[in-house]
């Protein structure tokens, strides 16, 4: 099968971790033999609205010029939003499959820019022959907007994960410290929820618990993030350590205690959290979006009401107060929720459910 990739997020040398879900079914494909005998990307964040505009104009003239004219037998595209267009073009000129891939609220008209975007991207779901969603949840989501297509929904978890990576063979009991480890590996931007755990770190604090909290990620809201943790007078208890390729993030979610998901986002999955299970660890997350998909609560993790930092706080010191072999039996339960994740099933049936659009 020879396949044309399009996508507006790819990771580059810059940003390891931008658009890397694409990259991960990329190389997984790959894997199985499947010929990537095309692509139209953009690497890396666009930084200012010229460039932007530049390069998204590249990027449609590059998706028409070789979709028209390159030869391939299916079209599979990413977040549809900004690509709908280009696509939808060529599906109206050619009779090639066409699979659509989204990985959040790319589907969902609650953005100004998708609500625009919309009407486009509603006649290119209908002429696609399959369209993939990273959870149960966003395939819900995509019900409630347009019933007509669910026969041609397909939940493909992004890529899966790699357990052999992501795969901790020791569960951390933490019997020689009594201090909490605690990891959050999330973009610094509006809406992941960065500033309702530092809230929350900064009222354990003052509560007398002990604990470590490594942060894991960057973007815009940086420098504010890094104010807030002098404000807040938490420098001694966060240890912030930037953006990390994804192949490093097993090194740092060894050891650690629970993993903390704090977003306000309807994420399509959140599969950092499901890594993070794998490597048996815990995890507290916001009741919302794609988390629901993942967590178990009260058997793998907890949920806490999203964007309200007092109720993290009541949840991690519910953890906090489990036993020993309360811990234990959801680091092993998260271990095994992992496991329905791995690549190895996630890609095969990928692959089975594309072979058949084009037979």
């Amino acid at each position: 099968m020879k396949i044309y990739l399009i996508s507006n997020m790819y990771p580059s040398e810059d940003y390891p971790s931008f658009g890397i879900f694409v990259k991960n079914i990329e190389e997984n494909l790959k894997e199985l033999g499947v010929e990537v005998s095309e692509s139209s990307l953009i690497k890396g964040r666009l930084i200012g609205m010229s460039s932007k505009i530049l390069t998204y104009l590249k990027l449609y003239i590059d998706i028409i010029l070789k979709g028209l004219f390159s030869s391939y037998d299916l079209i599979y595209a990413h977040y549809p939003t900004h690509i709908a267009i280009p696509v939808l073009l060529i599906s109206l000129i050619r009779s090639k499959k066409v699979c659509i891939n989204a990985h959040g609220d790319d589907l969902i008209p609650n953005k100004k820019i998708t609500k625009f975007l919309y009407k486009f991207i509603k006649i290119l779901l209908k002429r696609s022959s399959l369209i993939i969603v990273p959870s149960n949840y966003l395939k819900s989501e995509l019900i409630k907007n347009s019933s007509d297509l669910q026969d041609k929904i397909f939940v493909s978890p992004s890529g899966g994960i790699d357990m052999d990576l992501f795969s901790n063979k020791e569960i951390n009991s933490n019997n020689d410290s009594d201090i909490l480890e605690i990891i959050c590996v999330s973009r610094i931007v509006q809406g992941k929820g960065w500033d309702v755990l530092l809230r929350a770190m900064s009222i354990l604090k003052q509560e007398g618990l002990k604990f470590s909290c490594t942060y894991i990620g960057d973007g815009d809201d940086r420098n504010i993030f890094l104010k807030m943790i002098d404000e807040l007078n938490i420098n001694g208890e966060v240890n912030y350590l930037g953006e990390k390729d994804q192949d490093k993030l097993p090194q740092y979610l060894n050891n650690k205690d629970v993993f903390i998901f704090p977003t306000e986002l309807n994420e399509g999955l959140g599969l950092v959290g499901v890594e993070a299970l794998a490597m048996n660890l815990p995890v507290i997350g916001s009741r919302i979006g794609g988390l629901l998909d993942f967590i178990d609560d009260g058997e793998n993790g907890y949920f806490f009401k999203p964007g309200d930092h007092n109720d993290l706080v009541l949840v991690i010191n519910k953890f906090v107060n489990l036993t020993q072999d309360e811990k234990l039996n959801m680091s092993k339960n998260a271990f095994l929720k992992a496991k329905k994740y791995d690549k190895k099933i996630i890609s095969p049936s990928l692959l089975n459910i594309l072979d058949a659009q084009i037979k």
